[in-house]
């Protein structure tokens, strides 16, 4: 049997060893080897280092590698799992340079090394066709709370050229933006999760959320949480990103969209978002001036007539406090 390394430059000498065999096939071979060296790790290999460390990392992936070829695809995923765990000593974290191939090693496991899915997709919005199964397994992996990991997924599936460029695929983007702004809050890395998630909150642009769509309440909310804003309806869109969607929900024919809100809206949010409207078209009820000013402005320039704006919050809000009422519009919508 194989003398087990008892320091860094012979677990070293070892490790490059291994890495020939896997390169010529002998993954048993390899195997072996890599947990031999594991075994002196855990004997504490002198020097105790961050090079240590690196080497302990270096050989549990390519261990996993081997078991993954071996056909051990539980004592794989075991070190996969290991490796992507949160302050574990070992783990791999966003920006490490082996966390590429940890991703590529889960990535293997899920799919059984199949290329493409084969079937359609559930993106929790609609069942659209697409080759990315990156997507999927994001989401898959939050559910678990494995932020690291799902990070890297949906990384891969957002910046893929067949998402991108594909105009119907335009609520996956959304919602992987939305995703991953989640994990990068969970992570306290706030500032990521503010650059993922601020072109869903510009009027206008390609991949910004209206207040038709059904992610609309879901991105107030979390701009609500990164940018300190009070609440997450109306009043969170109109300062700092712009204005435009409420003169858009004045124009809109769908009385959740008059009231900037999604069909999916509670109650008090219906009322919450009605006494903010009400306070930007009548300042003298509590509203701001200046902003008053500004929007003046706007509904001018959109609608030309203010009380106009005013009659469909009004009529709105009647109809969707009801639940009576409500249920009725309801249905009509369907």
């Amino acid at each position: 049997m194989m003398q087990v390394p008892s320091d860094y430059f012979t677990a070293t000498k070892e490790f490059k060893e291994a890495v020939k065999s896997i390169q010529l096939g002998d993954f048993m071979g390899a195997s072996r080897k890599l947990a031999d060296i594991l075994a002196g790790s855990q004997q504490k290999i002198q020097p105790i280092s961050q090079q240590s460390t690196n080497l302990q990392i270096n050989t549990l992936l390519n261990l996993a590698t081997c078991y993954l070829r071996l056909g051990l695809f539980q004592d794989s995923k075991n070190i996969v799992d290991k490796l992507a765990t949160p302050d574990h000593l070992l783990s791999v974290s966003i920006g490490h340079e082996n966390f590429g191939q940890l991703a590529e090693l889960f990535s293997k496991l899920e799919d059984g090394f199949c290329e493409k899915p084969k079937k359609k997709i559930n993106f929790q919005i609609n069942d659209v066709d697409v080759e990315i199964l990156y997507l999927r397994r994001g989401i898959k992996l939050m559910e678990k709370h494995n932020y690291i990991l799902a990070v890297k997924m949906l990384e891969i599936g957002l910046t893929n050229d067949n998402v991108s460029i594909k105009k119907e695929n335009k609520h996956i983007i959304q919602l992987v933006r939305v995703n991953l702004a989640k994990c990068y809050i969970s992570l306290k890395i706030p500032q990521k999760a503010k650059d993922i998630i601020f072109p869903l909150l510009i009027p206008d642009e390609y991949f910004s959320v209206s207040i038709k769509d059904n992610l609309f309440l879901e991105v107030s909310r979390l701009k609500r949480h990164l940018f300190n804003v009070k609440n997450p309806t109306a009043a969170d869109f109109l300062q700092p990103v712009g204005m435009d969607y409420i003169f858009d929900g004045v124009k809109s024919n769908c009385l959740y969209g008059i009231l900037c809100l999604s069909k999916n809206s509670s109650t008090s949010e219906i009322k919450h978002s009605y006494h903010e409207l009400t306070k930007i078209l009548h300042p003298d009820k509590g509203g701001n001036d200046k902003l008053m000013q500004e929007v003046s402005f706007h509904v001018i320039k959109f609608i030309s007539v203010k009380a106009d704006s005013t009659r469909k919050v009004s009529f709105a809000y009647q109809i969707l406090s009801s639940p009576e009422k409500r249920g009725k519009y309801d249905k009509q919508l369907k």
